[in-house]
């Protein structure tokens, strides 16, 4: 148990510390460390539970990354009545030091506004950032249109293969061939409703009657 919990702190310190980027570019990164975990042998982390992670984290208002490290906390605990004193134990070991270093650095950046090397760094930067966005978005599209396979897995001994999480069984059959006609649909659609600037708890509302309506004809 121990090295378990030394094993999240430093995965929560370091990831919170060193990734540059948005919610989402930490998706996988979190994953790999939560199988990592799992490898210990003191807690239970399946596939199944990371997907309602990344739900919750992503359906619910706030900074998405930050409940990743929220959740660790949980997922260390697995289940005992300390998970809650956990949850904001890593939570905030993953945002007090980027906190903190956000200020170091934009005192640096105000007195090197200037600097050449600085700004050659940060175009550097962006083609890495851009390219690191575009590979996550394809997984996440590959691994949401195909629950039945499985991609750059930390657990797994293959780089892909077939999945056989409760996800994946959920998703076979009729409800398979609907998913991959709902998601170029869905998307098509949510990106002509946020043009128009509409409200994307609405969305999100309509998203999640729909998905019951047309996904659960019944379980």
């Amino acid at each position: 148990m121990i090295a378990l919990a030394l094993l999240a702190t430093l995965g929560v310190l370091l990831l919170g510390l060193i990734v540059f980027g948005g919610g989402q570019v930490f998706m996988p990164l979190f994953k790999a460390l939560w199988q990592l975990m799992d490898k210990t042998g003191y807690t239970n982390i399946s596939e199944d539970t990371i997907n309602n992670v990344f739900a919750v984290s992503n359906s619910t208002p706030g900074v998405v990354s930050t409940k990743f490290g929220l959740f660790t906390g949980y997922l260390v605990a697995n289940g005992e009545w300390w998970g809650y004193l956990a949850m904001i134990g890593t939570y905030l070991i993953f945002a007090l030091p980027s906190i903190v270093l956000i200020l170091i650095t934009t005192k640096m950046i105000r007195k090197a506004r200037t600097n050449k090397y600085l700004k050659n760094t940060i175009i550097f930067l962006r083609p890495i950032i851009i390219g690191v966005l575009i590979a996550l978005s394809i997984q996440l599209l590959l691994g949401t249109m195909f629950p039945q396979i499985f991609l750059n897995s930390f657990s797994k001994s293959s780089y892909a293969g077939l999945s056989h999480s409760g996800r994946a069984n959920f998703f076979s059959g009729w409800r398979m061939w609907v998913l991959i006609a709902w998601m170029p649909i869905g998307i098509s659609f949510a990106i002509y409703w946020l043009k128009k600037k509409r409200p994307l708890l609405m969305l999100i509302i309509i998203y999640i009657i729909l998905a019951i309506l047309i996904f659960a004809p019944w379980v």
